[in-house]
């Protein structure tokens, strides 16, 4: 019984090898459409082989790619070129198994069978073990598990029949293609008895016997000469089949490329420069106010004099006593007042009174005013009471009766400019403390970038108003306010990533390939240094030598193993396995060795983002 499995394109040889191991008949054929990926390398069709003998699978390969048959071939496999051709040599399979068994892809499968066939109707015919003592089915199974060719043309089938003319003397898988030899066919005479029990194995009797006999020797020469050729050609390719192989596979070194550089964020770059290690960097302009109401601290004081008139009184009789103006008159509380004219008091008269005499005072208004501004002037009648300096206050009297009036003092506010200078002041901290915070503002940047603040700088500042009129204004309250303009810079780091991914690549060695996602880029916050914002990097990558398989390969052919892989050494980690594995010496034939070069692994990149 066998068991057909079709591959896709697709399928791995742990698949193909888990479906071969799972058919339910010991004779298994594996058809590989044309591209399989299988069929890339003569390693799968080995380990395919060996894990088949190992699970007790007799496995053939069915392909119509002739590149596909020739690996399979290489590597020991029966080999067919459709499935019908492998489903021809299994007849003698399905039934019992008898001397008429044999191996998938055994060679002159066709011709076996019809040399059975005639064996079998010959008297006392039947198959005879060879030397080794097993019977032709037999080696034919041990042929197929092993992958080796069986002989052609046993010597108990040809003596048994000669074939007739125009038959198929052998076919079967020959280094990947199906040989098939056929003989010309011999001229036979006309049968006076088809339907005779001989003419299914003789040719029919004619006139001319002896023609007959001459034909029977030529034939028999043509089958062996036939049957030599097709022994020959079995014998190349399986000599070929069965030659030593050596596989290399080299994982070449990696090395490191190992980079520290700073990009600087310039303004008036308007694209990233590598070579240069510049990227991009937007100045922000802001518009920044300060404004407030301040209070006038100075004050303009207006005072007014108080007046009134005081009367002198002399009780001098000796002789007119004059007051000159701006005498000096007082009250008790020393308020003082300075007479505004000059007076002149006559002398006092005597008058006899009884048994005496009185003394009648003459009398003198004067107006008079303040000395002091303000409201302490105006004080009740009768309070100034003080004579002059150098008057006798026995002798001269002075009185207001009235009280005096008119004293007064009033307040205005007035801006000073130490007004002025302290509102200055707190507007400039104001303004400042604003621009501070419109830079921590991130809606002020562009999408990506960072603000950084360290390269603030706030500009002119204009007041709202010239100070300088402001000045003695009369008024409570004052308002004044600074407009400026600041700037700032921001950059984007994201292109300095790509700065450091483009100077890794441009510093790959000679001979010398980038392995792809081995990157490491770390980006670090930006330093603002003189006004310039600059980002420090450090990078780093792998890259490995480009090695050439076949400069590799001539370089170790013919060689003893271990020279050969302390050769390869060189160059990376190294895998060479030689089959049979006994081989100490690596072949001399290019086509016999396969030499391959793998990258390690894959990575994945872990660039971080840059800090903000």
């Amino acid at each position: 019984m066998a068991s057909i499995i079709y591959l896709d394109v697709d399928d791995e040889i742990t698949s193909a090898a888990a479906r071969i191991r799972a058919a339910d008949a010991d004779r298994v054929a594996v058809v590989m459409p044309h591209g399989s990926r299988v069929a890339t390398s003569r390693i799968n069709f080995r380990l395919l082989a060996r894990d088949a003998l190992t699970h007790e699978r007799r496995l053939s390969v069915v392909a119509a790619d002739a590149a596909t048959r020739a690996l399979a071939a290489s590597a020991g496999l029966p080999v067919f070129a459709s499935v019908s051709e492998y489903e021809g040599s299994l007849v003698g399979f399905e039934g019992t198994e008898g001397a008429g068994r044999r191996g998938a892809g055994s060679v002159g499968s066709s011709a076996a069978a019809d040399s059975s066939a005639a064996a079998g109707g010959a008297e006392g015919d039947r198959a005879e073990p060879d030397e080794s003592g097993a019977a032709p089915g037999e080696e034919s199974d041990r042929n197929l598990a092993t992958g080796r060719a069986p002989l052609v043309g046993r010597a108990s089938a040809a003596a048994a029949a000669a074939p007739t003319a125009g038959a198929t003397i052998g076919a079967g898988a020959l280094g990947g293609e199906t040989v098939r030899m056929v003989l010309p066919a011999a001229p036979r005479a006309a049968s006076s008895d088809v339907h005779g029990p001989s003419s299914a194995r003789f040719p029919a009797a004619t006139t001319d016997r002896g023609a007959a006999r001459r034909s029977l020797p030529r034939t028999a020469l043509l089958v062996g000469v036939a049957m030599l050729a097709l022994a020959v050609l079995v014998g190349g390719v399986g000599a070929y089949a069965l030659l030593p192989s050596a596989t290399v596979v080299v994982i070449p070194r990696e090395e490191q490329i190992e980079l520290r550089f700073d990009v600087k964020a310039d303004p008036s770059a308007t694209a990233p420069d590598p070579g240069g290690g510049i990227v991009p960097a937007e100045r922000i302009t802001l518009e920044i106010t300060s404004s407030d109401t301040f209070d006038a601290t100075g004050k303009r004081v207006v005072e007014t004099k108080a007046k009134g008139t005081v009367t002198f009184q002399s009780f001098d009789p000796g002789g007119a006593n004059t007051i000159q103006a701006r005498s000096i008159i007082a009250t008790e509380g020393r308020i003082q007042f300075r007479t505004t004219r000059s007076i002149t008091l006559p002398a006092a008269q005597i008058v006899p009174e009884g048994a005496g005499a009185v003394i009648i005072p003459t009398r003198a208004n004067v107006p008079v005013e303040a000395v002091k501004d303000g409201e302490a002037g105006n004080v009740p009648s009768n309070a100034i009471t003080l004579v002059p300096r150098g008057e006798n206050p026995t002798l001269t009297k002075v009185r207001n009766a009235d009280p005096t009036e008119g004293g007064s003092r009033e307040q205005f506010p007035r801006i000073l400019q130490a007004d002025i200078d302290a509102a200055l002041t707190t507007l400039q901290a104001v303004l400042t403390e604003a621009f501070a915070r419109r830079m921590e503002d991130p809606s002020i940047a562009p999408v990506g970038a960072t603000v950084f603040p360290a390269t603030g700088a706030l500009g002119a500042v204009t007041p709202t108003r010239d100070p300088a009129t402001l000045l003695d204004q009369e008024v409570a309250t004052f308002e004044l306010g600074l407009n400026a303009t600041g700037t700032v810079l921001s950059a984007d780091p994201g292109p300095v990533t790509a700065i450091a991914e483009e100077r890794l690549r441009s510093n790959v060695g000679t001979g010398r390939e980038f392995v792809e996602g081995s990157s490491r880029i770390e980006v670090g916050e930006g330093n603002v240094i003189g006004g310039h914002v600059s980002f420090a990097v450090t990078a780093s990558a792998a890259q490995v030598g480009s090695l050439d398989p076949a400069e590799l390969e001539a370089l170790i052919l013919g060689k003893p193993v271990e020279d050969a892989r302390q050769l390869l050494a060189s160059f990376g980690e190294v895998e060479l396995t030689v089959w049979p594995d006994w081989v100490t010496t690596v072949p001399t034939l290019d086509a016999r060795v396969d030499v391959q070069t793998e990258r390690r692994i894959e990575v994945t990149s872990t660039t971080p983002s840059p800090a903000p």
